[in-house]
């Protein structure tokens, strides 16, 4: 098997970069070689193949929660 071919194995509750849609989701689901995704805003749920998700970055983990310390410290929230 060649580095292409490794597929990333998320954990059940994890947050991850789905790379088809550009965003953070969380799994909420792991069925065989797909998993079911929602962002982690909330919103529907969506079925993606493993090989289109990887873990999310340290820096991709925290912009939410730095956009909205921000906000409230404009006022905004």
């Amino acid at each position: 098997m060649s580095v292409s071919e490794v597929v990333y194995e998320p954990e059940l509750h994890a947050v991850v970069f789905d790379k088809t849609r550009g965003h953070l989701a969380k799994v909420m689901e792991i069925q065989g070689d797909r998993c079911a995704m929602r962002r982690t805003t909330g919103g529907l749920e969506w079925w993606t193949p493993k090989i289109d998700l990887r873990a999310a970055t340290t820096a991709e983990l925290l912009s939410p929660g730095v956009a909205a310390a921000n906000a409230r410290s404009r006022g905004e929230l």
